[in-house]
């Protein structure tokens, strides 16, 4: 039987426990035999923003999902070409390893704006789709084709984003039970989002 491999790609600038809960939701679901987490490289969508560099991303990724069964952290984006696009990620993975089968892991909120995505009809062939439920965002507007691409999972999210963790972070704010205890402390070592 082929192996069913989920990716789940993000900025994780840094990562916390509300992408420790979606990827649990994710590899708990029936639907993957494991998951491979994806830094982006050089996230398209945040060209104006300051991002931590890839490599302490992905070092924090590495030790946030460290002891957890069947999640990976995958580097193969960064050694494609910039800027990173989901589109050329799936192709050039099912290029690479065409005895897997990938399927694309997302929250709700990202569905609602995949309509402002590169390529993002091509994406919709190229690839099925494994979506977890958020709060407050309407799946049901999205076209009856896409639908059909699509299996969705529950899971409980935890409200925080990456911002407000930086924010917190930065104003010396309590952030205990928001990210995973070897993160912060690897964080602080590195004196990170100050």
């Amino acid at each position: 039987m082929t192996k069913r491999v989920g990716v789940l790609g993000g900025t994780f600038d840094p990562v916390h426990n509300g992408h420790l809960t979606i990827a649990l939701a994710f590899i708990n679901s029936g639907y993957i035999d494991e998951l491979w987490i994806m830094p982006a490289p050089d996230p398209p969508h945040k060209k104006n923003q300051k991002v931590t560099p890839y490599k302490i991303r992905k070092e924090l990724l590495t030790i946030a999902f460290h002891d957890i069964p069947n999640i990976h952290i995958s580097d193969f984006e960064n050694n494609l070409e910039k800027p990173s696009y989901t589109l050329r990620t799936i192709r050039a993975l099912k290029k690479r390893y065409p005895q897997l089968h990938f399927i694309l892991c997302l929250g709700s909120d990202s569905i609602v704006q995949l309509d402002t995505w590169y390529h993002y009809e091509e994406l919709i062939n190229e690839t099925e789709f494994l979506i977890a439920h958020r709060p407050g965002y309407n799946t049901g507007d999205l076209p009856k084709f896409f639908h059909n691409k699509c299996s969705f999972v529950e899971h409980e999210p935890i409200d925080i984003s990456s911002s407000g963790l930086k924010y917190k972070l930065r104003k010396g704010e309590p952030v205990a039970g928001l990210l995973p205890v070897n993160v912060l402390k690897r964080i602080r070592e590195l004196d990170l989002y100050q």
